[in-house]
């Protein structure tokens, strides 16, 4: 059995997706999918990007040019280290496999000073790691693993003391070095070579804002992982003091880790389910299928000891349940979002075969209202390395949005403008044929040069509203990403604050289950609201389906990475998305007064 870094970290972090990953990689990858969303080719690209920005750290700071074991030898993808697994040990990749390794071993003897995606097998142990840097000092190497985050630790205890914390790497880390480190030392003893000396995380440094251009001394942060040490290295010009007790696991530990696998992973999963039993967490890891909103696993019922004893007792519909079993998830001091009232909300609805509407609190929560209402939606670029000025690594920069003004005797007024990219300022009326959506009044236009030029349109558009009522789908994100423009601009932040305190989350209607529907499935997003509300709105049809393809589709359109004949017809398909958002919420409201009336 082949034994790599990521099925040993799956097995130590949750034993079952390491089952799933060797006896079933379909599903596998599917509950990779739910859980990680790590499936988008562009995030591999992003990923790809950081790594290479790590070896424009080691030219800048120490005149290192790299050596790319793999790109001669390079199979699939590099990055999809899940398939790799699969094709590593196959015949037909025998040599591909042996020159990798073989060159990476005549790099280490000739002392190349970065070595760049070196590989190493033994036993069937397999490990690629990112880096490999000559230590002048001692002549051995050190270890270096790229990761495309701005945090690998975790602040575990706050000690009260100016500017000291106790950050320990995350466990999943701590798994990962571990075993890459016991890999890479015993292929190194085998071929009498000096063991590795130092052992680091390359991340990026979230306090970071571009200014022009990536300073890589900057945004980098190269993190020793040690017993014990008193400071974290946060960029050239700024360290932290803290302390640390990075404790790796020992070969012992490890061996008696890979013994576990080798003996428990090709048993039948009803076997291995005997040796690790559901404990109720992590249901989709465990049994492989979605939580069904009908049963004890839906993600409002998070009482584990219930759930635990209710799984094992066989009893894991919500119709079957008895009062007694019911109150199970009663929880002292909660109000409506109580477990117990979700439970008492579907079988309500499903007994009487209606929604479930609690007119008094809507309309408390409705009271305060103000016309016109101006119904807003923003889409974001989030990126690893920023493209944007005073931007840091995954902050999300507004490039686009869409605003539905709606009057007290129901008129309309849209305006939706989006940013693309070039070296000179320009503002252009553009025309959407065929527009399904289309209101009382439209103004779609495309903004160059920079994001705050679209923040300035935006409050133009609102200026005269900025003391009546905003509306969006969970307030969290545009509220956050207006706090954000607030402290980078300082000129724009009376007036994105106050946005804010008028800001009502249509959300927490269904949030607080003033309004349930079978129909909603569980859920309060509106993905599910809309089409049980408002059936003749969908995003089926659309080229942009939903946030995580128009980041993509933004991304690609302001750093240049998309044809000009595309980028007309992409930045459409952007506008009818972000529009149908805004206005989708609207269809809401209209729905949920009707209702009322």
């Amino acid at each position: 059995m082949l034994i790599s870094k990521s099925l040993f970290v799956d097995y130590k972090e949750f034993p079952k997706i390491a089952w799933f990953k060797q006896n079933n990689l379909d599903k596998y990858k599917w509950i990779k999918w739910i859980e990680d969303e790590e499936t988008s080719e562009n995030l591999i690209e992003l990923w790809q990007k950081v790594e290479d920005l790590i070896w424009e750290y080691f030219l800048n700071k120490e005149w290192l040019v790299k050596l790319d074991v793999f790109k001669d030898n390079s199979a699939k993808n590099p990055n999809d280290e899940e398939d790799e697994d699969i094709y590593l040990i196959q015949d037909n990749y025998k040599l591909k496999r042996e020159a990798n390794l073989k060159k990476t071993i005549e790099a280490i003897k000739n002392k190349e000073p970065l070595i760049y995606q070196p590989w190493f097998l033994i036993d069937w142990l397999f490990v690629r790691w990112d880096y490999l840097r000559l230590n002048k000092e001692t002549w051995n190497y050190d270890l270096i693993e790229v990761k495309a985050k701005t945090w690998v630790r975790k602040d575990k205890s706050f000690q009260n003391t100016k500017n000291k914390w106790k950050w320990n790497l995350e466990n999943k880390f701590l798994s990962d070095i571990s075993f890459q480190k016991y890999v890479i030392n015993k292929v190194l003893k085998q071929e009498w070579l000096p063991e590795l000396e130092k052992f680091y995380y390359a991340y990026l440094n979230h306090e970071f804002k571009k200014d022009w251009e990536i300073n890589v001394r900057k945004i980098v942060i190269l993190d020793e992982v040690n017993i014990e040490k008193l400071f974290i290295l946060k960029s050239e010009d700024d360290e932290k003091d803290i302390k640390i007790n990075d404790f790796l696991l020992t070969d012992l530990v490890i061996e008696d880790i890979l013994n576990k696998i080798k003996k428990e992973l090709i048993l039948t999963e009803e076997d291995f389910n005997k040796i690790h039993p559901f404990t109720w967490s992590k249901y989709i890891e465990y049994f492989w299928e979605d939580r069904i909103f009908w049963t004890i696993y839906w993600k409002w019922l998070t009482s584990a000891k219930t759930i635990k004893e209710l799984h094992y007792n066989w009893n894991t519909k919500l119709d079957d349940l008895s009062i007694e079993e019911q109150e199970l998830f009663n929880k002292s001091n909660w109000d409506v979002w109580s477990a117990r009232q979700y439970i008492i909300n579907y079988l309500e609805s499903k007994k009487q075969w209606k929604d479930l509407i609690d007119a008094e609190s809507i309309i408390l929560e409705l009271d305060d209202i103000k016309y016109p209402i101006c119904f807003y939606d923003y889409e974001s670029c989030s990126v690893p390395i920023p493209f944007l000025d005073y931007v840091w690594p995954y902050q999300h920069a507004v490039v686009q949005y869409s605003l539905h003004k709606v009057y007290e005797d129901w008129k309309i007024e849209h305006f939706w403008w989006v940013l693309t990219w070039t070296w000179e300022k320009t503002v252009k009326q553009i025309t959407i044929e065929n527009n399904t959506n289309k209101v009382d009044s439209e103004s779609e236009k495309v903004i160059t040069w920079w994001y705050k030029d679209l923040l300035d349109e935006f409050i133009k558009d609102i200026w005269d509203d900025l003391d009546k009522t905003f509306i969006v789908w969970y307030k969290p994100f545009e509220n956050t990403r207006n706090k954000e423009i607030a402290e980078t601009f300082p000129e724009l932040k009376d007036a994105f604050l106050e946005i804010n305190s008028n800001t009502y989350d249509l959300m927490d209607i269904f949030k607080k289950w003033y309004f349930y529907s079978l129909d909603f499935k569980g859920s309060n997003s509106i993905k599910y609201v809309l089409p049980a509300l408002v059936p003749k709105m969908s995003y089926d049809w659309m080229e942009v389906p939903n946030w995580l393809v128009a980041m993509q589709v933004l991304n690609n359109i302001i750093e240049w990475n998309i044809v000009w004949e595309e980028k007309g017809k992409q930045i459409i398909n952007l506008l009818k998305y972000c529009g149908q958002d805004s206005l989708a919420m609207y269809e809401i409201y209209k729905v949920i007064k009707n209702r009322l009336d």
